[in-house]
């Protein structure tokens, strides 16, 4: 992901380490690196520029999805977030409905409900109307056995969710 050379990279690596900010941890195949604490992270997260932090999410995506197949599909939900995160929400939303789809075929329900709930709020990165109608009805065939499953047929959320997939389908002269 990064855009410095192995040799930079190896050095400022070790320079963190050097500094106690990051610790090595072996891995199998390659090394990983992981902060000593979370305030760490989260502070050289914040300190970059959102620009700089898009490109960041959109180079893991890239990463993930050309280098690294077998973990493209089976966590869609990590692309989800990075795509988002990298401003790419039309992708993000696609990963986010995988992601849903594949938490509900493991009765993962709060888990398909929780991927709905994000995908939801980045429907509007949808500029076609009926794109954007057929993508919500997706999310709701996740959100409806996830809530029937959690809630029960008389939940209120439940309701809802059908109400607005039958007017998306009314919309959509889907029958």
């Amino acid at each position: 992901v990064s855009p410095r050379s192995a040799e930079t990279l190896d050095r400022d690596l070790a320079a963190l380490v050097a500094a106690d900010l990051v610790y090595r941890r072996r891995r199998h195949r390659h090394p990983s690196f992981v902060f000593r604490h979370a305030l760490i992270r989260d502070t050289a997260y914040q300190s970059m520029l959102q620009a700089t932090r898009q490109q960041v999410h959109r180079r893991i995506c890239g990463a993930i999805e050309n280098r690294l197949p077998e973990l493209a599909a089976a966590r869609p939900d990590l692309l989800a977030h990075h795509h988002a995160e990298g401003g790419q929400l039309p992708q993000a939303l696609g990963y986010a409905e995988a992601a849903g789809q594949a938490a509900l075929a493991r009765s993962a329900n709060r888990e398909a409900l929780a991927q709905v709930h994000r995908a939801l709020d980045w429907l509007a990165a949808l500029a076609e109307p009926a794109a954007r109608a057929a993508q919500e009805l997706r999310l709701n065939s996740i959100a409806t056995p996830a809530l029937m499953a959690l809630e029960g047929y008389t939940s209120p959320q439940l309701a809802d969710f059908t109400r607005r997939s039958l007017a998306l389908i009314d919309q959509l002269g889907d029958v």
